[in-house]
C-alpha cells in the first residue's frame, strides 16, 4: 500500500497574517510586485508562481502586479536599469494611495536584480516592504546575511556592493544555488533555469516539512548502501536550511532496510532532522518512529501554538533473508503513550484546547477504506490520496507538494492547505474548520 511517496508538506506560521489596521478604501492588506526574468514574456514570468503560492496561503487580501521593463539580455544594462526605474515607480505610486498596505518584492534572475537594486537605493516606499524574495540574482554578494542558498563562495556577475542591502537583511530571502553562471559565478545554466522550481520549500516563512513515509523502496536496494539514500532525500532540506520531520512506510522496512535505520540515518546526515524513536516498549515491532514535536509561534513563548503528531504505521517485512510480514498499522500501545503524553503536556503548557494538534501517519487505518467508497472527492479533495491527490508522487497531477497554512495561533480558526503543483497550478484548496 503506497498511499504517499515522500510528501512533503509545508507549514505557514507567518507573520504576514496577522490582520493590519484599517487598509485605505480599494487596498489590499498585501500588495506584491515582481519583475520577470530576462527573455520572459511581459508579465510575472515564473516567479508568478511563487506569488500564486502567497495569495493561496494568506489570511489577508493580497493584490499583484509585473512592473512593465523590457527584460532583454541584448541590452541588459539598459533593460535592468529600466527596470528599476519602473519598479522605483509603482512602490512610491503603492506606498503614496495606499500607506497601510504591506508591500512585497519578488524577482527573479534580471528581475531579482532590480528588485535588490530598488531595496539598495532606499526608494521611496522602501520603509513598506515587509518581504522581498530574490532567486538567482546577478546582483548576488557572497556571505550576506539573508543568502538561503547554497552559494557563499563566489559573487553574481553584477555584484553590488558589500552591504548595500544591509538596512532591509531582515525582510530578504535571496535564493542563489553552487553552480548558477549568473548569481554565483558558476556554469551551469541548469541551476540558474531551475531555481524557481527546483524545490518547493524555498516560500515565505517555512517553518516545518514533513516526509510523509515511504522514502525508500526498501525491497529494491542493497543492505550495504541503502541508508546512504537518505543523504540524498534529506540534502535539499539540509540547503536551503529548514526543518522537518519524517514518518515511514511499508516500503522502508524490507529485508535491506528499516524505520530504526532510516530514523538513526536522517539524524547524522541532517542537523535539522527531528525525527525521534519512541521510547522502549512503544509502537510494537517494526514501529519505532512515534513521536511529537512543538511548533511555536514565536521563539520567547513558553508553550507551542501547534503540536506535530507522528505516528509509525509499520508494514513492510522484518529485515533479513528470512522477512517476516508486518501489521500494517499503529500498534495498540501507542495510544496509551498519547494518552501519557498529553497530560504531561497538559501540566507543562495549560488546556490542549488553547493549543492546535496535527497528527502524520504513513497508512491510514483501516476505517478509510470504507470511508473512500462513497468519497465525492470533488466536496472532500485530499481525502483520495493515491494516484490523483498524491503529493511528491509523480502520479495523477505530478508533482506536487501539500501545503498547511495556519491562519492564526487559534486552533478553532481553521487551517487553509492546498496541493502545488510544480508548474504552479494549485489544485484541492480546501478550508480545514467546522463546515468542512
Amino acid at each position: 500500500m503506497k498511499t504517499l511517496l515522500a510528501t512533503l508538506v509545508i507549514f505557514v506560521l507567518s507573520v504576514s497574517a496577522t490582520p493590519i489596521a484599517g487598509p485605505a478604501t480599494g487596498c489590499s492588506a498585501v500588495h506584491v510586485i515582481t519583475a520577470r526574468a530576462s527573455t520572459e514574456a511581459p508579465g510575472e514570468g515564473i516567479i508568478g508562481t511563487v506569488v500564486s503560492d502567497v495569495v493561496a496561503g494568506s489570511g489577508q487580501t493580497v493584490s499583484r502586479e509585473a512592473i512593465a521593463y523590457p527584460a532583454t539580455l541584448t541590452d541588459y544594462l539598459e533593460s535592468e536599469s529600466s527596470g528599476v526605474i519602473a519598479m522605483k515607480s509603482r512602490l512610491a505610486a503603492t506606498a503614496s494611495s495606499c500607506p497601510d498596505t504591506k508591500i512585497v518584492l519578488m524577482g527573479y534572475s534580471q528581475g531579482a536584480q532590480v528588485s535588490g537594486d530598488v531595496l539598495a537605493s532606499n526608494a521611496s516606499g522602501s520603509n513598506k516592504v515587509v518581504a522581498a524574495i530574490l532567486m538567482g540574482d546577478p546582483g548576488h554578494i557572497r556571505g550576506e546575511s539573508f543568502q538561503k542558498g547554497t552559494a557563499n563562495q563566489l559573487n553574481g556577475l553584477f555584484p553590488r556592493a558589500p552591504g548595500a542591502l544591509n538596512t532591509f537583511a531582515s525582510v530578504i530571502n535571496s535564493f542563489c544555488d553552487i553552480g548558477d553562471p549568473f548569481c554565483a559565478g558558476g556554469s551551469d545554466l541548469a541551476v540558474h533555469l531551475g531555481s524557481v522550481l527546483v524545490s518547493s520549500n524555498t516560500r515565505v516563512d517555512v517553518r516545518h516539512s514533513v516526509l510523509n513515509g515511504d522514502l525508500i523502496t526498501g525491497e529494491n536496494t542493497f543492505r550495504e548502501n541503502s541508508t546512504t539514500l537518505i543523504d540524498q532525500i534529506v540534502g535539499p532540506l539540509n540547503e536551503a536550511k529548514v526543518p522537518f520531520s519524517s514518518t515511514h512506510g511499508n516500503h522502508d522496512n524490507q529485508a535491506n532496510i528499516t524505520h530504526a535505520e532510516e530514523i538513526l540515518r536522517e539524524q547524522q546526515a541532517a542537523p535539522l532532522s527531528y525525527t525521534r524513536m519512541a521510547p522502549r516498549g512503544v509502537g510494537g515491532i517494526g514501529g519505532p518512529g512515534n513521536y511529537w514535536v512543538p511548533i511555536y509561534l514565536n521563539s520567547f513563548d513558553s508553550s507551542p501554538a501547534l503540536v506535530l503528531w507522528f505516528f509509525d504505521s509499520r508494514g513492510g517485512f522484518s529485515p533479513g533473508p528470512n522477512s517476516t510480514r508486518f501489521p500494517d498499522w499503529v500498534d495498540g500501545s501507542v495510544a496509551d503513550w498519547i494518552k501519557t503524553e498529553t497530560r504531561g503536556m497538559n501540566i507543562a503548557w495549560g488546556s490542549a484546547e488553547k493549543r492546535g494538534a496535527l497528527a502524520f501517519v504513513h497508512i491510514p487505518p483501516h476505517i478509510v477504506t470504507d470511508l473512500q467508497k462513497n468519497l465525492d472527492s470533488e466536496a472532500n479533495p485530499g481525502l483520495n490520496a493515491w494516484n490523483r491527490y498524491g503529493g511528491y508522487t509523480g502520479d495523477g497531477w505530478g508533482y506536487g507538494v501539500r501545503n498547511l497554512h495556519f491562519v492564526s495561533p487559534n486552533p478553532t480558526d481553521g487551517v487553509k492547505t492546498w496541493i502545488r503543483l510544480e508548474a504552479g497550478e494549485t489544485r484541492a484548496q480546501v478550508t480545514l474548520n467546522k463546515k468542512y
